[in-house]
């Protein structure tokens, strides 16, 4: 399933379009970040830009301007958009003059899917063609975007097939009930014609045998139509209760597959989109695509049926008033047509408000004890109600939009039936009586049918095409390509011994130009306990990262037992490694289910192992605190734990993975004295027991939990500048490591500084 959503996006030959536009490589399109000092490194907001290339007349006005630059004999383009960018909401910092400046400000700039106004004169031939493609993409109708959609509904061809018969014979049965209706009130105009007839002349017998006809004809219309009513209620019930199964089922394969498409991606996507905009795009935008392949596709196919019947039996009933009713539909036609345009357009920026709104709301409910410790509510309310005035300036668009589409829509019904009125009445009322009063009825009953079912293919279509705009933000995601890939005969199984070599080892990170890694070398023998420690940004949590094949070098290889990491399947190198990282991770349930979390196979014994090694069991089993044990629900991001515990408890996972590599990124950090010295003390015993049967890696600032390992490697401008002992480094009396125990013993630097050299510094 991902891969074929994967594959379907890919067939947009977006990679075609940028080469025509920008003759260089797709995936060089980044923004360049400020370097300064090399220990500390203050990394500018970086929002990388994407190209979007799928609907909006005004797209060449967001395609960033190339800059061409020589690196290593090599050209490399870097992206930088060449208009004025203006403040963004999420960058402003709180200070009295922007809340100042908050009670009316002119509209900023969305991004990652930017939208301006406004258009720019193409001056060369190839511009002009290039403004002529990009115009043909503003149209309606985006096939590729409606081709993506449609497989959904393919996935589940029976149900589809159901629906869509259920559709048709209802439709048919609304078509039989004017053409009864009209039969029936002929029979009844017949009868009091012959009723007035029989008060005035002697009745014959021919007269009496025809009235007892006529009351047959007639009791056998109305049962007819008493039939036809009942059958296209049933249908109608049965269609509405499996199109709901329908469209659930669409709508779920629909979140699935974006979600597992985005657990795909490497974690530079997720340091680019901001989590509120991932999470408006999964529920707002899937929400709007669900009607548009679903419920308003139903009703776009259901009114095309009526429409088409009613025009095949208003032209047998008469061609004539058909052809007038007609007239007015090219001019209706144009309206439409562009009432769904700007329909699509309002849709698409109403849904990056909405991922906005999305973004602010979590950031303000994820920081409420920052937001109240510096007492800046009304900045976070007033940033939050200018967001909220652009929708309001959006609403009031669409309202003059929608308005004028609808009063349009209630002018020509009104025509449609002033026509049948005046052109029927005076066909059926000539010396010819082309109609009878039956014909007519039935006339204006049809037409009404058919303003009817215009009015709705026009509103069922500019719904649909507004949802496939508000649908493309989430195409753009998906179009994304992860930097790392597996190899297509990737190993699905490895049983690693815990050796671990880097050889010449150059990394920067994905929106950055700065080399964290600067051509490191080094060799970890299997079953070694080893630490690295240096200054913050020396690279630290890049070489973890680069282990779990978070990021992949830009040169030079790593090895596990002296086969590339690249070779394995990302399952399979994930699993045979153990990472506890500085800030601990729960998800919502109880303590059991957080700790077996990621672990299919393991033993009573294993479990006890790992929580009493980790230090969980000791706490859990104060039965005051904890009465219902380790099934205890820990609660949002283990709200109802103290740090120290949460810590504890992902500790207890990564020892529960049996791993033959275990990686502590700053493990210890939020850990009490005691309860450091009982995990320490559980790591040491696990490295004597486990002898050579375990490899494990140590980040750590607070230097006294480090002095039993076998090597201690210290890191500095992205190189390996020292390595040895606690005690080999320690006799170095101008050495780096020996610098940073001095300085920590003394207490000039804080044993609980991050390491920063994260991507998201």
């Amino acid at each position: 399933m991902q891969n074929k959503l994967l594959d379907k996006v890919q067939e947009e030959n977006a990679a075609n379009k940028m080469n025509k536009l920008f003759k260089g490589n797709q995936n060089d399109y980044y923004v360049s970040m400020k370097e300064e000092d090399s220990h500390q490194i203050e990394m500018n907001k970086i929002q990388r830009k994407k190209v979007f290339l799928s609907g909006s007349e005004d797209e060449e006005e967001r395609l960033p301007t190339p800059i061409i630059k020589q690196e290593e004999n090599k050209q490399i383009q870097v992206y930088q958009n060449t208009e004025k960018r203006s403040s963004d909401i999420l960058d402003e910092v709180p200070t009295q003059e922007n809340i100042d400046d908050l009670n009316g400000i002119s509209q900023f700039e969305l991004s990652p899917l930017n939208i301006q106004t406004g258009k720019k004169k193409s001056k060369t031939k190839k511009n002009k063609t290039i403004k002529k493609k990009l115009k043909h993409q503003a149209l309606p109708f985006n096939w590729n975007t409606y081709k993506f959609l449609l497989h959904y509904p393919l996935q589940h061809l029976k149900l589809t097939i159901l629906v869509n018969v259920l559709i048709v014979l209802s439709a048919v049965a609304q078509m039989l009930l004017p053409w009864i209706l009209g039969r029936l009130i002929d029979a009844i105009t017949k009868n009091v014609e012959q009723a007035h007839n029989s008060g005035t002349n002697n009745e014959t017998n021919q007269d009496i045998q025809n009235n007892v006809i006529d009351e047959e004809l007639h009791s056998k219309l109305s049962k007819q139509f008493l039939y036809v009513l009942a059958a296209y209620t049933i249908l109608s019930l049965i269609r509405a209760f499996a199109n709901q199964i329908w469209q659930e089922q669409i709508y779920n394969d629909m979140r699935e597959d974006v979600l597992k498409s985005f657990l795909s991606f490497d974690l530079t996507f997720f340091h680019t989109y901001r989590n509120g905009e991932i999470i408006s795009r999964m529920t707002n935008d899937l929400q709007s695509a669900k009607s548009a392949v679903s419920g308003n596709i139903i009703l776009l196919i259901r009114n095309c049926c009526l429409t088409i019947f009613n025009i095949i039996i208003l032209f047998a009933l008469s061609w004539k008033v058909t052809l007038a009713i007609l007239t007015p539909m090219p001019i209706y036609t144009v309206l439409a047509t562009l009432h769904t345009k700007l329909a699509k357009k309002f849709e698409k920026l109403g849904q990056e408000y909405q991922a906005k709104l999305t973004t602010l709301a979590d950031e303000i409910v994820s920081g409420v004890v920052t937001v109240k410790s510096f007492c800046t509510e009304q900045f976070e309310i007033k940033k939050f109600h200018k967001q909220l005035d652009l929708n309001i300036k959006l609403a009031q668009k669409r309202g003059v939009n929608n308005g004028c589409y609808q009063a349009s829509t209630a002018l020509f019904t009104q025509l449609g039936s002033l026509i049948v009125l005046w052109y029927g009445g005076k066909l059926a009322m000539n010396n010819s009586a082309e109609l009878s009063a039956g014909d007519l009825t039935t006339i204006i009953l049809y037409s009404l049918q058919l303003s009817s079912s215009s009015s709705d293919i026009s509103e069922s279509f500019a719904k649909i095409v507004s949802a496939t705009g508000a649908f493309e933000g989430v195409l753009d995601m998906l179009k994304w390509e992860s930097l790392v890939k597996e190899a297509p005969d990737a190993i699905e199984h490895i049983t690693p011994t815990g050796e671990i070599q880097f050889k010449k080892v150059v990394f920067s990170y994905p929106n950055s130009q700065v080399q964290v890694l600067k051509g490191i070398s080094l060799k970890i023998t299997k079953g070694e306990y080893v630490a690295f420690v240096g200054p913050s940004g020396s690279g630290k949590s890049t070489i973890m990262h680069l282990l779990e094949r978070f990021y992949d070098p830009q040169s030079g290889s790593i090895y596990f037992d002296d086969m590339n990491i690249k070779q394995f399947k990302l399952k399979a190198l994930r699993k045979a490694i153990g990472l506890v990282s500085q800030d601990p991770v729960l998800f919502e349930g109880t303590i059991e289910t957080n700790i077996i979390y990621g672990t299919e196979n393991y033993t009573k014994d294993d479990f006890e192992w790992a929580t009493k090694a980790a230090g969980v069991w000791q706490f859990v089993s104060d039965k005051f605190k904890f009465p219902h044990g380790f099934d205890t629900f820990v609660g949002e991001h283990g709200y109802t734990l103290s740090g120290g515990q949460k810590q504890r408890i992902v500790i207890a996972r990564a020892l529960l993975k049996r791993p033959k590599i275990l990686i502590f990124d700053e493990a210890t950090s939020a850990l009490d004295a005691e309860s450091e010295f009982q995990v320490q003390s559980a790591i040491d015993e696990l490295i004597q027991k486990g002898s050579k049967n375990i490899t494990v890696l140590v980040i750590a600032h607070r230097l006294s939990t480090i002095v039993n390992c076998n090597r201690i490697i210290v890191l500095q401008n992205g190189v390996v500048a020292e390595q040895g002992t606690h005690q080999e480094l320690l006799n170095n009396p101008d050495g780096i490591y020996r610098q940073l125990v001095e300085r920590q013993i003394s207490g000039r630097i804080d044993s609980k500084d991050n390491d920063g050299d994260s991507e998201a510094q």
